[in-house]
């Protein structure tokens, strides 16, 4: 039976669901009601998908150019920070700076050019 990712749901224990959703993983504990975003660490943009976490690691031999890691630490930063223009040669991807002085992350998904937002991630 095929799933689509963006309504499978899991149950661990009988209390934790785990949902995946756009722009992360949410976690819901159906006995206290408390829900939170987990966002993986690192995000691999593909021809045809999208993966996160231990499979986006494996895309950064292969695709390296959009494979996206290390950027929580520009969380709520501005592209013309001094700490943001420290860490930008680092990066194997591309970071430019985005409408409003935001910081933007530039790569190929489903074979379309685009400059991401950290939070569309």
């Amino acid at each position: 039976m095929l799933v689509p990712a963006l309504c499978l749901v899991l149950t661990v224990y009988t209390e934790l669901r785990i949902v995946n959703k756009t722009g992360g993983i949410l976690y819901c504990n159906a006995n206290t009601g408390v829900e939170y975003v987990a966002c993986s660490a690192c995000v691999s943009m593909g021809e045809r998908n999208r993966c996160m976490g231990a499979s986006a690691k494996n895309q950064l031999i292969t695709n390296i150019k959009n494979t996206v890691w290390g950027w929580k630490k520009l969380i709520g930063r501005k592209f013309n920070e001094r700490v943001v223009q420290n860490e930008i040669p680092h990066f194997t991807y591309e970071v430019v700076e985005s409408k409003d002085g935001a910081i933007g992350i530039q790569v190929c998904y489903l074979e379309v050019a685009l400059i991401a937002t950290i939070f569309r991630l």
